[in-house]
């Protein structure tokens, strides 16, 4: 997929949110160098700016970097938009000291509001698990690895690469998770 995208940025310039796809990708591989190279040309277009903030703030807890979070968080916080308000919510669940019932309440107020709808409850599943393995709170972290895998999750590269997990690949339970998502990706 990554080639198409090149090849989509090569006969149109013009379509910057490719530049996110082969940001995370590159990311998720460990090159951080060639993530940033393409945030910094997604960053130019002010159409992109929340979930470029948003990507930010995750790549920077894939590799725990506390000082990138807080300015994508602040600079997300300011926006007026409801969409960017939404986005900024990733950055509180790490930016302050880990409080797991804090976070389960956080967790399901976000889910309330996500009722209806199985592909965001699924992300919204994703964020969690990103946040408790953050803190090592790796029994959250499987939990909510989970519940993403019960609804929709198909997101195979994410659940193999995300650094939050290393811990976690070796276990019997992940390599069921992983079952389980491939053989959706493959349906």
């Amino acid at each position: 997929g990554i080639g198409h995208l090149q090849l989509a940025l090569e006969l149109d310039p013009g379509l910057d949110w490719c530049h996110a796809d082969i940001a995370r990708h590159l990311a998720l591989r460990g090159d951080l160098d060639g993530y940033q190279r393409h945030i910094e040309i997604l960053s130019k277009s002010a159409a992109h700016r929340a979930p470029m903030l948003l990507m930010t703030m995750r790549v920077a807890a894939w590799y725990r970097d506390i000082d990138r979070i807080r300015s994508a968080h602040e600079e997300l916080a300011t926006d007026p938009d409801p969409g960017a308000q939404a986005m900024a919510s990733y950055g509180p669940p790490l930016l302050r000291d880990h409080d797991g019932a804090w976070l389960d309440d956080y967790a399901a107020s976000m889910l309330q509001m996500a009722h209806d709808n199985g592909r965001l409850r699924t992300y919204l599943h994703q964020m969690f698990a990103e946040q408790a393995a953050f803190h090592g709170d790796l029994e959250r972290a499987r939990l909510h690895l989970r519940q993403a895998a019960d609804i929709a999750l198909v997101d195979l590269e994410w659940l193999e690469r995300c650094p939050l997990f290393a811990e976690l690949r070796g276990e019997p339970s992940f390599a069921e998770l992983r079952i389980k998502v491939r053989s959706r990706c493959e349906q």
